[in-house]
């Protein structure tokens, strides 16, 4: 009777360990696609000359592109820039658009917009925004501490 109780145990626990398999591989799947969408650090100048050419390609004129300082996160880094375009409504529209639809992840922030007269085509409009890359840094390991170290500040 006893052992037919602990064989049953082992058979759930079996049971429940193919499954937690499962959810890991799962697990790792999801983190692959995340991390695919996180540029590393050599892409992001490519990046930024991207979303240049898509303000070109739509008819926007870009009246200035800085940079920001860039911002350490737990396991990735922010990079900013202040970006000023000019043009039309709709080329403003398609701008956003074609960020979005990037494969890597973009994000506009801290958005205003103005008018500035008009040309042949119509209205101007200035759009002033922070936009908003990211890219994935690698963990370095801790090393561990030879017998006798201590702490600095203990």
């Amino acid at each position: 009777m006893e052992l037919t109780l602990e064989r049953e145990r082992k058979a759930k626990l079996l049971a429940e360990l193919n499954k937690y398999k499962q959810e890991l591989e799962d697990i790792k799947l999801r983190l692959a696609e995340v991390i695919s969408k996180l540029p590393d650090e050599k892409e992001v100048p490519m990046l930024l000359r991207t979303i240049s050419y898509v303000a070109k390609g739509v008819g926007l004129e870009i009246e200035s592109f800085k940079l920001q300082p860039e911002q350490r996160k737990e396991f990735y880094a922010e990079v900013g820039f202040e970006l000023t375009l000019v043009g039309s409504y709709h080329q403003l529209g398609m701008f956003f658009y074609q960020i979005g639809k990037m494969p890597r992840i973009v994000t506009i922030r801290d958005f205003s917009i103005s008018p500035v007269g008009s040309d042949k085509k119509g209205s101007l409009l200035k759009a002033n925004c922070v936009g908003v890359t990211y890219y994935f840094v690698q963990q370095v390991p801790e090393t561990p501490k030879a017998k006798g170290e201590k702490d600095v500040g203990t």
